[in-house]
């Protein structure tokens, strides 16, 4: 009797779970955490799912999601103003974003 085929599995649709968040100001160039879930189509959480983060249109580091779709990345801002973080699931179009305004401390 002949093995049926495998099927080629298809990667699936990520939606990410908006931060929704507004632009977050934090005095001096503290280090930023941002956290946040990637969860797929059907309503499910996409667990061990590679993930890029860019800052200002510009690769910042890699990660991946852990076994319940969190994801968790610390930004340290090289300097004051304004930034703009994105969090992109590899082989997605969608993004989680958030701004970051680091302002200096008033003296």
């Amino acid at each position: 009797m002949p093995k049926p085929k495998a099927e080629k599995k298809k990667e699936e649709p990520v939606q990410e779970k908006r931060l929704d968040l507004p632009t977050r100001s934090i005095d001096d160039m503290q280090p930023v955490k941002v956290v946040g879930a990637l969860i797929g189509a059907d309503g499910m959480p996409v667990a061990n799912k590679a993930f890029t983060v860019y800052v200002n249109g510009r690769e910042y580091t890699r990660g991946v999601t852990d076994d319940y779709g969190n994801y968790m990345v610390f930004f340290a801002p090289p300097s004051f103003g304004t930034f703009k973080i994105e969090i992109e699931p590899v082989g997605s179009a969608e993004k989680d974003v958030i701004q970051v305004n680091v302002k200096q401390p008033a003296r």
